[in-house]
């Protein structure tokens, strides 16, 4: 009986706690507590489950400081506050009420606490506030959410959530929006002296949790500043609205798995796998929220990997999560969308059968981002580009599964051999039968010849198979191996993802065996060839070297590696690379209208432009060209990390765009380039007659021989005259630089003009005149008389004024260098010059805005 007593005394505790909890619980009837007691003005809605987690954090002790979960009880007040707050204003859209009725909900929110067991001592200690619940503390411009939403450009709180999402330690969360806050003072409406102040503060995070989207991202913020969430959502242990197991994970298994093609695009892959399915999951129900399970379905996928031969670390390696999803959510409750010229701008670029050819991809998703950003006013390029995903998708259903797939895979720009696709489909297949009737036997006397003959075939096809197979694995052994060191070598010096490693073989595809056809120029650093990936992309291919000493592929790959990572509109970085023992090659974008070159001089013997492609190039495009090239070389010396000098300026290096916009190549590559006429064989690089004369007395090269190589370019542009031009005008001065000077001493400028441009002269003199005098500058033979590339935009933008034309350099070349004595090397000579220079002469930093 004793022993009775004893086993009961465990439910009997249990039993008193219950019926002690349901002292402090509110009944069903009061599940939500709305504060208007006898008519009370307080708009504020509490639930019980607010007030329960309350009183249990207050109730571990009589002080106030007291914790449960670390929480004190005076936060647990505060955030019940907060809470019920956020609630109203996403309702209404209201932050503030009247005086009366934020008082009200003070002394009914200690009410409703002193009711359900709080100690008014311990409400007392809490020293609740209700200045912020109707003071325009952030001024009279910011009292709704809608308002601070316009005030941030609509990116309140944007893609700074993610510092909030799944984080352990919440400091992040609070500095990240504790910045956005305070970038809220950046618009000329806002008072700025005001949202530094403890009022603004509280009330503008009330905004920032408001204007949240979806909950569970407010709930995130709320948690992190608070202590709790807006609302409370439970999480379901299952993933039943994504399906990740029915997906194909065969380009999966060969980019992360033991084959590792295209190893550095697996984590590519996973993320347009996850899009595949979201795309799945919402097209087959209609819905975009999954709020509830987004810890589930991550989990989802990783089994759906580890069933598949893939460790599911590869989710945490790619950081892959819920969060892009949740926040493309937020663009279904945009009011505007997309225009639809923009979504067909997008889908003539990135739709099947025609990726990348009216247009780079990725670049029309950035310049429809561009447009989002215009309707929404968003800041941040992660909010847009997931905005893009979701708009986009929206309209994937009229294309349906495979559509959806394809345009993924343009997306992501992935290669034919690890492209996603939909999970393959079980078909039952009927074995046919041969049916012999009793009595109809046939005979059977050739039954082992032929039996013989089929096992003679099949062991030849069996030993021809394995051949070609080894053949086969052998050769894709190599192809990975080379990858793999290309995708090492390019990760340890800091590398990028946006350049795509080819096979040698799939380039002699492209280029049709590196035809003669297919030939669209060549230089000192190789020869040019069209080609058309699998794809049917346009691409040119550049034959760079064959490696023929010990790290020269190294050497290769680590410049590749910088000019990558340089993306400027003036600039043809490349897209592809392949990097081995027998040939360096690199892929660059095709652009349509060929070279400067080709448009601006007559062609030579060995030219493969067609002639009746040329175009007549008047000043307007001439200027056009000088600019674009100068913002090219100005980004590549001041904005490339690290910077890059490019040793070869020169017009078969400046492409043309269909608009005609100058784009720079070859940037990067004069130390690649091979030695033949046009080349010096001294050890330096570059083309003669564009090679500043420093440059080949002393073998040191810095931004400043740019700077001459370009002011050749400039001069040629005005004069439609090479360098050394000994064909045409035999009875004029050889060297293009000296003419021009000695034309600019005896004042005649425009005699420097080419003849087709005499119908341009009169409109576009002075621009004319702006571009002589900065290509003289350019030219100079004292290195601290040119001008940076910088200034050299500036001033042939007419944005800066151009300095009075310093002296004429001595040279080599120069005409009246009989009048002097002076004799030695060109550095003595420049050394000179530069110390006898005119004090009056203005410093390039003196340059002023006109």
């Amino acid at each position: 009986m004793l022993q009775s007593k004893t086993s009961l005394q465990p439910l009997v505790v249990m039993m008193l706690m219950w019926l002690a909890c349901c002292a402090l619980l509110p009944t069903q009837a009061q599940a939500q507590v709305l504060l208007d007691d006898q008519g009370s003005l307080c708009p504020l809605l509490l639930k019980s489950s607010d007030i329960n987690d309350t009183v249990i954090a207050c109730a571990r002790g009589s002080d106030p400081s007291s914790l449960v979960y670390n929480v004190p009880c005076c936060t647990r007040v505060a955030g019940l506050l907060y809470q019920s707050w956020v609630r109203w204003a996403n309702t209404t859209d209201q932050l503030l009420m009247t005086q009366e009725a934020a008082l009200q909900c003070t002394e009914l929110l200690t009410t409703t606490l002193m009711r359900a067991g709080i100690l008014p001592s311990q409400l007392a200690k809490c020293n609740n506030k209700t200045l912020s619940l109707y003071r325009q503390s952030c001024g009279e411009n910011l009292t709704t959410v809608e308002a601070f939403k316009r005030a941030a450009n609509y990116s309140y709180p944007g893609a700074a959530v993610a510092a909030c999402w799944n984080q352990p330690d919440c400091t992040g969360c609070k500095v990240a929006m504790t910045n956005k806050i305070a970038s809220l003072s950046r618009s000329a409406s806002i008072n700025g002296s005001l949202i530094a102040t403890d009022e603004c503060q509280e009330l503008a995070s009330v905004a920032l949790v408001a204007a949240a989207y979806p909950l569970v991202l407010a709930n995130s913020i709320a948690q992190c500043l608070w202590n709790s969430p807006v609302d409370y959502l439970p999480q379901s242990t299952t993933c039943t609205t994504q399906d990740f197991f029915n997906v194909d994970y065969t380009a999966a298994y060969k980019a992360c798995g033991a084959p590792k093609v295209h190893g550095d695009r697996c984590c590519d892959i996973l993320f347009a796998m996850q899009g595949q399915v979201f795309y799945a999951w919402s097209n087959k129900t209609g819905l975009i929220e999954y709020q509830t399970e987004v810890d589930a379905c991550i989990a989802s996928y990783r089994v759906a990997l580890a069933v598949h031969g893939l460790p599911g670390s590869l989710i945490d390696q790619c950081k892959i999560s819920s969060f892009i999803p949740l926040l493309a959510l937020r663009c279904s409750n945009y009011t505007r969308t997309l225009p639809k010229e923009a979504l067909d701008r997008t889908e003539a670029a990135c739709a099947p059968g025609h990726c990348n050819m009216a247009g780079d991809c990725t670049d029309v998703l950035l310049q429809t981002s561009q447009a989002l950003r215009k309707l929404e006013g968003s800041e941040s390029p992660l909010d847009q580009l997931t905005c893009i995903l979701f708009l986009t998708s929206v309209a994937w259903p009229q294309y349906g599964s495979q559509g959806a797939v394809d345009r993924l895979n343009c997306y992501y720009d992935l290669p034919p051999e690890i492209q996603v696709a939909l999970a393959p489909v079980s078909v039952n297949q009927t074995v046919g039968m041969t049916i012999v009737q009793p009595g109809k036997r046939k005979e059977s006397s050739k039954v082992p010849l032929i039996v013989s003959l089929v096992a003679g075939v099949v062991v030849l096809i069996m030993v021809l198979g394995c051949a070609w197979w080894f053949c086969r694995i052998r050769s894709s052994v190599r192809k990975s191996h080379e990858r793999e060191l290309f995708a090492a070598r390019a990760a340890s010096l800091g590398g990028t993802e946006q350049v795509t490693w080819f096979s040698f073989s799939e380039l002699r595809t492209a280029t049709q065996n590196f035809s003669d056809k297919q030939l669209l120029g060549r230089g000192g650093s190789g020869k040019v060839y069209l080609g058309r990936l699998s794809s049917g992309l346009l691409v040119a291919v550049k034959d760079i070297m064959k490696p023929s000493k010990p790290g020269a592929v190294e050497e290769f790959i680590t410049e590749v590696v910088s000019m990558v990572s340089c993306r400027h509109r003036h600039i043809v970085a490349p897209r592809g690379v392949h990097a081995s023992e027998d040939r360096c090659m690199l892929v660059y974008e095709y652009v349509p209208k060929g070279s400067l070159e080709d448009h601006l001089f007559p062609p030579r013997g060995d030219s493969v432009f067609k002639s009746q492609a040329r175009i007549f190039l008047g000043w307007p495009q001439r200027i056009r060209i000088a600019v674009g090239t100068a913002k090219g070389l100005a980004f590549l010396h001041e904005d490339c990390n690290p910077r890059i000098i490019h040793r070869d300026v020169k017009p078969s290096n400046i492409l043309l765009d269909d608009e005609l916009e100058a784009k720079v190549a070859d940037f990067g590559l004069a130390k690649f380039s091979k030695e033949d006429e046009t080349h010096i064989s001294t050890g330096v690089r570059g083309t003669w007659g564009y090679i500043s004369p420093e440059y080949v007395s002393t073998g040191q090269v810095t931004d400043k021989s740019d700077v001459y190589s370009f002011g050749v370019v400039l001069l040629s542009l005005v004069t439609g005259r090479r360098p050394m031009d000994t064909t045409e005008r035999s009875n004029e001065p050889t060297f293009l630089t000296e003419w021009a000077w000695d034309m600019a001493e005896m004042g005649s400028y425009l005699s420097l003009v080419d003849p087709g441009l005499a119908q341009d002269l009169p409109e576009h003199e002075a621009s004319i005149l702006v571009a002589i005098k900065v290509g003289l500058m350019c030219v100079h033979t004292v290195i601290s008389q040119r001008p940076s590339m910088q200034e050299c935009v500036a001033m042939l933008s007419m944005q800066a004024r151009v300095p009075e034309l310093p002296r004429r350099p001595l040279t080599f070349f120069s005409s009246q260098s009989e009048r002097t004595d002076e004799a030695g090397s060109f550095v003595s000579l420049a050394t000179r010059g530069s110390t006898s220079r005119s004090d009056s002469t203005p410093s390039w930093l003196e340059l002023s805005l006109s």
